[in-house]
């Protein structure tokens, strides 16, 4: 791995080895490790070189790039007060955040939803891509939160300028509130088309917002999540099986059966395997 000094730009094969050059020949003991472009997740694409975590890159932009970066320190009684905030910040600025994982409890770190952070993140790109692309941007975001929950309050810095990506709408989650919503009018027996009219008739102001732009495609995962009847799909539930279940005793209990032999996997029955499905229909007319 190829650590850079970020004083004279000489190569060092050993991070160790950095350390010894900036204290011999730059009176240097604390400084921001800079990596070949590849190496790290967090990129700096002024100087084509890359950073371990995400503020040494927030700090390289600002130290040797100028690069303004807005802090917002908050101070907040709880955590569900923390959490309120960040989902009015989340809404009315088009962004999201996602906790990162495997942290302490009294120091917890928020990054940006378009950030690649992981090894994970990286195998999910790919992944067949969504018609308007992946979400990761195949680095990092500089916009992060540090949530410091010590005994009394709950402190919170904010460093709200975005890197590397466009605020993008269609890159964010649908809102819980939002998919309850939907998910109430579905149950209600509103139809797809008419919640997709209502949401366009409703369109106001100039920024638009996730659920300004649903799709059908979106309601059908809210169905899904929310386990909703699909009859007007020929479906009697979202999965499968039981929705097959389902339709047999519908057509057990009419006098126009058309079930001449059903089974279902999991089921010992004849020369059959335990594992095979079998379902064979004869209409009147056949």
């Amino acid at each position: 791995m190829v650590v850079s000094c970020s004083s004279c730009s000489l190569a060092f094969s050993t991070q160790s080895s950095l350390n010894r050059h900036l204290k011999s020949y730059h009176n240097v003991l604390n400084n921001i490790i800079s990596y070949d472009y590849k190496v790290w997740n967090s990129k700096c694409n002024e100087c084509l070189c890359s950073f371990k975590f995400i503020k040494d890159l927030r700090n390289h932009l600002i130290e040797k790039h100028n690069y303004q970066v807005e802090t917002v320190a908050q101070e907040f009684e709880s955590l569900e007060d923390f959490n309120i905030w960040l989902s009015t910040e989340e809404e009315s600025n088009n962004v999201q955040y996602v906790k990162a994982r495997g942290q302490k409890k009294d120091v917890q770190y928020y990054n940006c939803n378009r950030s690649i952070t992981s090894k994970h993140d990286k195998q999910s790109l790919k992944r067949p891509l969504k018609s308007q692309g992946s979400c990761k941007i195949e680095t990092t975001c500089i916009s992060q939160i540090k949530v410091d929950n010590n005994k009394d309050k709950i402190l919170v810095t904010y460093y709200k300028t975005h890197y590397n990506h466009e605020i993008d709408v269609q890159h964010l989650r649908i809102l819980s509130k939002d998919r309850t919503d939907i998910g109430v009018k579905l149950k209600s027996g509103v139809s797809v088309s008419r919640i997709l009219n209502d949401i366009r008739d409703n369109i106001s102001g100039t920024q638009l917002k996730r659920c300004d732009i649903i799709t059908r495609k979106d309601i059908h995962n809210i169905k899904t999540a929310f386990n909703i009847n699909c009859e007007e799909e020929g479906r009697r539930h979202t999965d499968d099986v039981i929705s097959i279940d389902l339709w047999i005793q519908e057509q057990e209990s009419c006098d126009t059966n058309c079930v001449l032999f059903y089974k279902k996997q999991g089921v010992d029955m004849g020369v059959l395997d335990k594992d095979d499905f079998c379902l064979i229909i004869m209409s009147k007319s056949q």
